[in-house]
């Protein structure tokens, strides 16, 4: 196979290079349907301006990763999978070669190159089955057979891919359709553009306390820096349009509305800048801005008629819009902060503050609980994957990690770096993907509304009864399973594949490959059983986590209305004030007993399915392989439990007052 000058693994990486440097640029495309309001303003809305930074970077990162792990399936299974998309033409030879195909059950060749393992905890030559009955089958002398010591991949195939896939070559239809579907599926994660629809509907359903145009405030509307001209130019035009507007108090509110939008924020006058970047909508509030002019300038034209002055009424109402839409961008992107303590300069921006707090009101009572949910789903996952990770790197380096990967090898040492990167990989591919994958699932269904109303996710350490939340853990528990066990028999299947000398590879039926797949199964998905395990039980954990600081949060409000809370929400906010480490202790006992029965039943079905067809005895290696896997889930497993119980209650969503009696308001003190 010829690289050009090129390494082939060289070439992989460099490809999902090329990638991440341009799959930003890719994942900014308007996906979506905006509809009609925000068909005015899409030219300047990229999707990272319509969410906050933490939700974009979320559904960034899960769209890029797609790309990535979808980019090196079709290279590692280029040669069958390129022709089914129209991608035959790419080269004449491409792909690792031969595949599917089964090795040879022969002994490996003898060679100073240390074999790369299969995936999962027990790394293997070319299969399991040879691993486990390599020492019954008696040894067949044979040359060295020289082996590519890259991953057998051209370097032509990964660079072409790389470039199609991030649109700087002949675009693949299939590969489109899929990249789309990735976009709207991610952009859907993040709630791109639902939730800013949906935000400057709740700011139009309260504009009415904008109003200064009244008989008792008109005289007043200067100390909400509403100036004179302005004022006058409010009573003009009801003067001009009552002859001819039926519905001419909503016509005068959208006025309202976009003066004082403009005095405010175009303007400047208010003074309520927070830490956000106000640069990124200049171009949003130079067209509202002209939009503005050219609204006044035609409701100033002498001799309007009936349909002028509807016209001008269609367009004051979609201008109000569209400024409520950029309040509410203002808002989540921290451009303002409404609830600012800091005292106001003049007693006219104290009142207009004051207004535009009752402004956004209804904005936060209807975000605050998405926004803590967002906020619990982003930290568990972070965490998750960040303890996954440092405790495999810990594994490997330690003498345990050391023992146990001795021991599958039959060495007396190893290399360290070799370590870390197979369990990392390994890790990855069971434990980071499963939890990906039921996160993901958890914040879709809690973002989905069903037909009677109700949000499609129920929660499953509160549940109201098990034939409601028992499917919802199925399907979870099933989805993290299977895309996890899909991953590891797709690395599997690749990697035996490519270290097989091409001479002893022999091409299989359909049918054999479909055994061949039903024995990888078996193998493989004991081990992805358990990082489902571990996944579904992050999801209890942010579920009851999630249910207390709402509890609490609404307790604390309804106490302040002098409004009737139910038992059980009194009940949940006592237990959220009473929060201690011996909670947290308590999910770790559950973590690690959970493992401790897992794990050595899961090893065990894979040593059955390793020997199914060589039936043997279970030996003291068996054992021990067994007792080093149960080590590492267990304390895995209490680790995260942990880790995420403490974070998900020290880094308090809301802080309530130890002393039931203190009748604050919750704050919000989510840390970033």
């Amino acid at each position: 196979m010829s690289t050009d000058g090129m390494h082939d693994i060289v070439a992989l990486f460099f490809g999902v290079g090329i990638i991440i440097a341009f799959s930003h640029e890719r994942f900014n495309r308007i996906s979506y349907e905006t509809g009609k309001r925000l068909d005015r303003l899409v030219s300047f809305l990229t999707p990272d301006k319509l969410r906050a930074r933490r939700q974009v970077t979320y559904a960034y990162f899960i769209y890029t990763l797609s790309l990535i792990i979808l980019y090196l399936i079709l290279c590692g299974y280029a040669e069958i999978l390129l022709p089914l998309i129209g991608g035959q033409n790419l080269l004449p030879e491409i792909g690792a070669s031969t595949l599917p195909s089964e090795a040879s059950t022969s002994p490996p060749p003898a060679s100073d190159t240390t074999p790369e393992p299969t995936t999962g905890f027990a790394p293997m030559e070319s299969s399991a089955i040879e691993f486990w009955i390599a020492n019954l089958e008696p040894t067949v002398s044979s040359e060295p057979v020289e082996t590519n010591s890259g991953v057998n991949i051209a370097p032509e195939v990964s660079m072409g891919l790389a470039l199609i896939m991030v649109g700087l070559a002949p675009s693949i239809k299939a590969l489109v359709r899929v990249d789309e579907w990735l976009r709207m599926f991610a952009h859907r994660v993040a709630g791109i553009p639902t939730w800013v629809i949906d935000t400057s509907d709740a700011l139009r359903s309260n504009a009415k306390v904008l109003r200064f145009f009244t008989d008792s405030e008109a005289d007043n509307s200067s100390e909400y820096l509403i100036s004179e001209p302005e004022r006058k130019r409010v009573i003009d035009l009801h003067a001009k349009a009552k002859p001819f507007l039926g519905n001419l108090d909503d016509f005068i509110l959208n006025i309202e509305v976009i003066l004082v939008a403009s005095a405010w924020f175009l303007d400047e006058k208010l003074r309520i800048t927070g830490t956000g970047d106000k640069n990124r909508f200049e171009e949003i509030e130079n067209e509202l801005r002209r939009r503005k002019n050219e609204l006044f300038s035609n409701a100033n034209s002498p001799d309007l008629s009936h349909e002028g002055w509807e016209a001008v009424a269609t367009a004051a109402d979609e201008l109000a819009s569209d400024f409520c839409v950029l309040i509410a961008l203002y808002d989540e992107q921290d451009v303002i902060h409404p609830y600012d303590q800091r005292p106001a300069p003049t007693e006219s921006q104290r009142r207009a503050r004051d207004r535009l707090r009752q402004f956004v009101d209804v904005l936060y009572k209807n975000k605050t609980e998405p926004l803590m949910q967002r906020r619990g789903n982003n930290l568990a996952l972070f965490w998750t994957l960040a303890i996954v990770l440092s405790w495999t790197v810990a594994w490997a380096v330690l003498w345990p990690g050391q023992a146990e990967f001795n021991l599958i090898w039959d060495t007396l040492s190893s290399d360290t770096y070799r370590r870390i990167r197979l369990y990392s990989v390994n890790a990855f591919n069971t434990y980071c993907i499963a939890t990906i994958v039921a996160i993901t699932f958890r914040w879709v269904r809690m973002t989905s509304v069903a037909e009677d109303g109700q949000r499609k996710w129920e929660n499953m350490r509160y549940p109201n009864h098990w034939t409601r939340w028992l499917p919802q853990a199925l399907s979870l528990f099933s989805i993290a399973f299977l895309v996890s066990t899909a991953l590891n028999i797709a690395v599997q299947l690749w990697l035996t594949e490519t270290r097989t000398p091409e001479a002893e590879a022999w091409r299989m039926t359909f049918e054999e490959f479909i055994i061949s797949i039903r024995w990888r199964f078996e193998y493989m998905g004991p081990i992805s059983f358990r990082a489902a395990c571990l996944a579904l039980l992050v999801t209890v954990l942010l579920d009851a986590r999630q249910r207390l600081w709402t509890d609490a949060g609404r307790y604390e409000q309804k106490q302040l209305k002098r409004h009737k809370s139910s038992d059980q929400m009194k009940s949940n906010a006592k237990t959220w004030r009473d929060l201690s480490l011996l909670d947290s202790l308590s999910w770790v006992a559950v973590g690690a007993l959970m493992m401790l029965i897992i794990t050595p039943v899961m090893r065990y079905l894979s040593f059955l399915a390793a020997t199914q067809d060589y039936p043997r005895d279970f030996d003291h290696i068996d054992a021990g392989l067994m007792i080093w896997a149960t080590l590492y889930t267990v304390v895995l497993a209490a680790l995260v439990m942990f880790c995420l119980s403490e974070v998900l209650t020290r880094r308090a969503f809301y802080r309530a007052s130890k002393d039931p009696a203190d009748g604050r308001v919750l704050e919000a003190a989510g840390e970033e």
